[in-house]
């Protein structure tokens, strides 16, 4: 069932009312405040159904509140934005497949720019696919589905989702709070990558110049992967693979789990407080030399090889400078551990190994759990 409402300025103040529906007659959610809404379409569907969205303005996307439509099965879709007089922008909303599919286009009239913006409620288990030429904002969605393909920024918050893919061309893409899915792909070509707290299965993140940024990943088996742009890694965990093909600057604290890391150029430094498996640092004609501080843990229960044109132990780790050879290229501690660590650098300035000190591993730790330290 379709109720709609065009909005005029000059009719602000006129009393709205929606015709009854056989089920219970409700008035949807009034935009906020110094907000117009300049069109309003409600559906009642399926409240698994699939919203497929075609935007040419900005879109945010949530949930309805379950609170005032407790059924789950409202969608509303609406124009918002200031006093505008002559709207350039379209909205049209689809229903099909016996209130399964819901087909939204929101389509810019002109070339000027629009103040308009679609917000769109829908059932919070909805799937979603979009595809914008604008800014996407989607936040508590849990469903099976989402994707997101946008020429400009993404941003996310608190998603729970089977499969997630998160694309960008232009813009940034900010992940804020919990992202939790079982295949996640997320992709800036030419922005950055910012990520809060990742859970789930599988992760493939990548960029070409855009940095990446993780304050904490959960995930069983993690992918990072960029050309040139920055890495700052925090609190990695469970299996991760770190790709940088040409030449970057790579971050990465409070790893646990098993890491594998091939870098091209650029610098490397890497603080790890717990490892497992075989593990493998490759890196390349690095501009700098690769810093790498090991914990406690990991000098005394892995078999550590080391191998680069020159290696330096910092002072904490003099007490095993029998391990380094004479000509000082190659350190080597053994331990009869299946548990290994194997770095190779070409770069000029060699490695430099070092540990891991107890505030470090102590901050990682608290910054894992939301608690921050000075």
């Amino acid at each position: 069932m379709l109720l709609q409402r065009a909005w005029l300025p000059h009719l602000s103040n006129h009393l709205r009312r929606y015709a009854k529906k056989s089920r219970v007659d409700i008035k949807p959610v009034m935009a906020a405040s110094k907000r117009m809404v300049h069109q309003e379409i409600l559906h009642y569907v399926n409240p698994f159904a699939r919203i497929n969205v075609k935007s040419d303005v900005f879109l945010r996307i949530q949930p309805a509140d379950v609170h005032q439509y407790t059924s789950g099965d409202v969608f509303i879709a609406q124009l918002v934005g200031g006093q505008v007089k002559n709207s350039n922008v379209s909205l049209d909303v689809k229903v099909a497949d016996e209130d399964k599919v819901v087909n939204v286009v929101v389509k810019k009239l002109t070339e000027q720019a629009s103040q308009l913006e679609c917000h769109l409620h829908i059932p919070v288990r909805s799937d979603v696919s979009v595809d914008a030429k604008g800014s996407v904002r989607v936040e508590g969605v849990q469903s099976e589905l989402l994707q997101v393909k946008a020429k400009e920024g993404i941003l996310t918050k608190n998603i729970k989702a089977t499969h997630i893919n998160l694309y960008s061309e232009n813009g940034n893409i900010n992940c804020m709070g919990t992202l939790l899915g079982k295949i996640t792909q997320i992709e800036s070509h030419n922005g950055n990558i910012s990520m809060d707290k990742l859970q789930g299965d599988s992760l493939n993140c990548s960029t070409k110049a855009g940095s990446i940024v993780t304050d904490c990943c959960y995930v069983e088996n993690s992918k990072f992967q960029t050309q040139t742009g920055r890495l700052e890694l925090k609190n990695v965990h469970k299996s991760s693979q770190v790709h940088v093909h040409q030449s970057a600057e790579l971050n990465m604290t409070g790893v646990h789990g098993n890491l594998q890391i091939t870098t091209k150029g650029g610098s490397l430094n890497v603080q790890l407080s717990e490892l497992v498996g075989s593990n493998k640092i490759d890196a390349e004609n690095l501009l700098e030399e690769a810093i790498i501080h090991i914990s406690q843990a990991i000098e005394q229960d892995l078999h550590i090889e080391v191998t680069a044109p020159e290696v330096k132990l910092e002072t904490e780790l003099e007490h095993v400078a029998h391990a380094l050879n004479e000509s000082k290229n190659k350190f080597v501690l053994s331990n009869p551990n299946t548990n290994r660590l194997d770095v190779s650098s070409t770069g000029a300035k060699g490695v430099r190994l070092g540990k891991q000190s107890w505030s470090d591993m102590m901050r990682h730790k608290l910054q894992a759990i939301g608690t921050d330290l000075p």
